[in-house]
């Protein structure tokens, strides 16, 4: 470029109009050298005093715009419909954007338009663009997207892509009006044929999803790599190509399965600029799909993503710091960050503050303000408020009490595949709360909570055929699930579980183990756990035995609402009341 440079200056100096003309142009704006507007208009004079129409044409924009000069477009007019006299059309477009835009002259986009295809008529790329504008958007003129679709074609051949590609994005994802697929897959076609890098990653898009076009993985593929082995196409615009060849690979579409492979092109895509995969490998690394799972990981994707304006994300680094994800629990940053998702109207964002009000986290709690953030969720179709809804219902927080509602609200986010609701619609079948008891019901709906990784859900189900409920009683099938629910942190899970290694129910007995899980338990406040160590200090299973240290736990479990702990504690009293009796007798 630089050697470029020096030889037009060269001829400029030399008094080549041309070069004088393109120097004009290089200073005016800033291609390859620094913007000067004051040089600019001295060699586009330089170049007119020679009889350059073009350099007078471009004098004309620097009044247009007030470059260098003050702005003045009745002088720019004049200037234009000179040059259109004496042959040089790009005045053409320039004196239609005047009557376009109705500066410096009374606006006529009729006239506008006839000066656009005037200018279009004559080789002037920018008249084609505009012109096909006028046709796409049915402006003062019938719409017409054949011909926008040619004058952009037309446009294309002379190097200007741009408004292709934008009519090609209008047909593939706008409105249904202009959605036309064979459409969008001519243009991006057209497009890359003119080496527009973007729409030829687009058309493998296309190719991949099998929109406009027959589907092939491996047309698809073959562009992805095409894109990412250009030498001259930038790191920035290969990202989208490493994105989607990622997906190829994680998918075995087009090559052979390779999640290994899939995961460095992923993280290519993301330190090359694709910021789109940010929130996606957060997901990635929280869910361990294609990466080991990592939620320290997971974090800094998120917060990748919020720091750039994601409101998704942002209600995710929320969810880290209130649920302490991969980072230490802090509920003022998580209100900071649900704040700036909900002020984006994200429903994640206003349900994660909501929980935040409901709770009395990092904020004093209000339930009001916790019904109207669900209510704005839920307004948007969001399951988790809906479900939220109901729980407000059902214990008549922030509204009145209404089972009958949140009944409605449970079913309405278990029909949209929400777990949490699944399993308090479930609870409301088991306890016939509201509804006539229905265990065969409650069976099916605590089974696809618990399919879908809700903890109390299997819980419940481990319940169920602990004691034999709706089902056969069967303690292997309730260790199983207790197991399930414990090991996702379920304090209650743990201390069933724990209590039937103890016992060796359904599973072969193991003291050191049911000792570990119920402290895991009793430790979190959780009465079953509570119980069980109670029973295994009273019969000294796995520790010393200790009466007052039995007795303590047990009247801890029964605080809780454990029934058993009581009976137990009733049986000390009569215990300790016959030692008494007897002493007295004794005397």
């Amino acid at each position: 470029m630089s050697h470029n440079i020096d030889e037009i200056r060269r001829k400029a100096e030399a008094g080549d109009a041309e070069a004088q003309d393109k120097l004009g142009d290089m200073y005016r704006l800033g291609n390859g050298i620094d913007q000067n507007y004051e040089e600019a208009l001295k060699w586009y004079k330089a170049s007119e005093a020679q009889g350059n129409i073009s350099a007078r044409n471009h004098i004309g924009v620097m009044y247009h715009y007030g470059y260098g000069v003050p702005k003045d477009t009745g002088k720019a007019g004049q200037i234009y419909r000179e040059c259109i006299a004496a042959g040089e059309y790009k005045a053409c477009n320039n004196l239609a954007i005047l009557y376009d835009t109705g500066d410096g002259v009374e606006k006529n986009r009729k006239k506008a338009l006839e000066l656009y295809l005037e200018a279009a008529e004559h080789g002037i790329w920018q008249g084609m663009d505009n012109a096909a504008r006028f046709y796409y958007k049915g402006d003062v003129v019938e719409r017409d997207l054949d011909k926008a679709e040619e004058l952009l074609v037309k446009a294309a051949k002379y190097g200007s892509t741009n408004m292709l590609t934008q009519f090609a994005e209008i047909s593939y994802s706008g409105d249904e009006e202009f959605r036309d697929y064979a459409r969008a897959f001519r243009l991006y076609s057209k497009a890359a044929e003119y080496g527009d890098e973007s729409a030829l990653g687009n058309l493998g898009l296309l190719y991949y999803e099998g929109i406009g076009v027959e589907k092939s993985y491996e047309k698809a593929v073959e562009i992805f790599n095409s894109i990412i082995n250009d030498p001259e196409i930038s790191e920035e615009t290969k990202a989208y190509s490493y994105a989607n060849l990622a997906c190829a690979y994680q998918d075995g579409h087009g090559v052979p399965k390779d999640t290994v492979k899939a995961g460095e092109l992923y993280i290519k895509a993301a330190n090359g600029g694709c910021s789109k995969m940010y929130e996606r490998l957060g997901e990635m690394y929280a869910t361990g799909k294609i990466f080991e799972k990592s939620l320290e990981n997971s974090f800094e994707w998120y917060m990748k993503a919020a720091e750039l304006g994601y409101p998704a994300a942002q209600a995710k680094v929320g969810d880290a710091y209130r649920m302490s994800k991969g980072v230490e629990r802090d509920y003022d940053n998580a209100r900071i960050w649900y704040e700036k998702s909900a002020a984006q109207g994200d429903p994640a964002g206003q349900n994660g503050l909501g929980n935040l009000y409901l709770c009395g986290h990092g904020v004093e709690k209000d339930y009001g303000k916790a019904f109207e953030l669900y209510s704005l969720a839920a307004g948007q179709g969001y399951p988790a408020s809906v479900s939220n809804l109901g729980l407000l219902y059902r214990d008549g927080k922030g509204v009145k009490k209404d089972p009958g509602k949140a009944f409605e609200y449970f079913r309405q986010a278990a029909d949209k595949g929400n777990e949490t609701a699944m399993f308090h619609l479930a609870s409301m079948y088991f306890d016939g709360l509201y509804v006539k008891r229905d265990d065969a019901k409650a069976l099916e709906l605590f089974k696809k909570a618990a399919e879908k990784g809700h903890s109390g859900a299997m819980e419940k189900l481990g319940y169920m055929y602990g004691i034999g409920i709706y089902v056969e009683r069967d303690l292997s099938e309730a260790a199983r699930w207790y197991a399930k629910a414990a090991e996702l942190g379920d304090a209650n899970a743990q201390g069933n579980l724990g209590g039937l290694y103890l016992f060796g129910d359904g599973v072969e007995q193991n003291i050191e183990k049911a000792c570990e899980l119920i402290r895991k338990s009793a430790d979190r406040g959780n009465a079953t756990g509570q119980y069980y160590l109670g029973c295994m200090y009273e019969y000294g299973y796995g520790v010393p035995r200790d009466m007052k240290t039995a007795k303590m736990w047990f009247k801890q479990a029964e605080k809780n609402g454990n029934t058993g702990a009581g009976e137990h504690l009733a049986d000390f009293h009569f215990v300790a009341k016959s030692l008494i009796d007897r002493f007295k007798k004794g005397r």
